[in-house]
């Protein structure tokens, strides 16, 4: 499985599917639109448009296979949050109308099986105590999983938009899935991180490298990475 993170109008993307293997699955981690914050004019946010554009066209190619996740940049639009920065104010309601438009190529989460071990792919990782008390009823850990999975994501508007006291924002101890960052695993002893019985991979927190650990990867680092499902091996391409 090819997995990239964050795009932010880069096209790294395109040589890493160009490696891709048979009918070999590819998902997106979110965050294409809005570009990086040294490079903030108005041809980045137009080629992070561009880039978003020849995404969903690879998508609609590849129905079965591509998996397009939504990041807090595409919901910040969507249900006009305001909340991102960088953030295109003269096109937010074109963007809008264009994700609402596009919004059954989405989805907020996926989970894959390989041998026994499930893998959780979000934008920026699920933190137990956010959904334990945002997603409360339902019963279990896998069942608050799949209803996020399969739910339509207007459902969790208000929800999705928590972000953590680390960003000086709103006053939530605990980031949702599109918001958390690394430092917030850091209470819950980094590298330690548990959302049992799930293996995490997410993007959101950029990085120069990638962190992998026993228990999650931390993705976002501009370049794109295999999961070898046999051995459960992440490596970048």
């Amino acid at each position: 499985m090819i997995i990239i993170p964050d795009t932010h109008g880069l096209d790294f993307w395109k040589d890493a599917v160009s490696t891709r293997q048979d009918n070999e699955k590819i998902i997106f981690l979110g965050d294409y639109l809005d570009p990086h914050e040294g490079k903030i004019n108005k041809a980045a946010f137009e080629q992070c448009f561009d880039n978003l554009c020849q995404i969903l066209e690879f998508k609609k190619v590849n129905e079965e296979s591509c998996i397009l996740l939504f990041g807090n940049h595409e919901l910040s639009y969507l249900f006009g949050w305001w909340t991102t920065f960088p953030h295109n104010f003269g096109r937010h309601f074109a963007y809008k109308k264009f994700l609402k438009k596009e919004i059954s190529n989405f989805q907020l989460m996926h989970v894959e099986q390989y041998d026994s071990k499930p893998f959780l792919f979000s934008h920026a990782g699920v933190h137990p105590s956010w959904i334990k008390k945002y997603v409360k009823q339902k019963h279990s850990i896998e069942a608050a999983i799949e209803y996020l999975t399969i739910s339509p994501v207007k459902k969790f508007r208000r929800r999705l938009n928590y972000l953590t006291i680390e960003r000086g924002f709103f006053p939530k101890r605990w980031g949702s899935c599109v918001w958390l960052y690394l430092d917030d695993w850091g209470k819950i002893q980094h590298g330690k991180l548990g959302l049992d019985p799930y293996y995490q991979i997410f993007g959101h927190s950029a990085l120069s490298n990638p962190i992998i650990t026993e228990t999650f990867a931390a993705l976002d680092c501009g370049k794109a990475f295999r999961l070898d499902e046999i051995r459960g091996v992440i490596t970048p391409l």
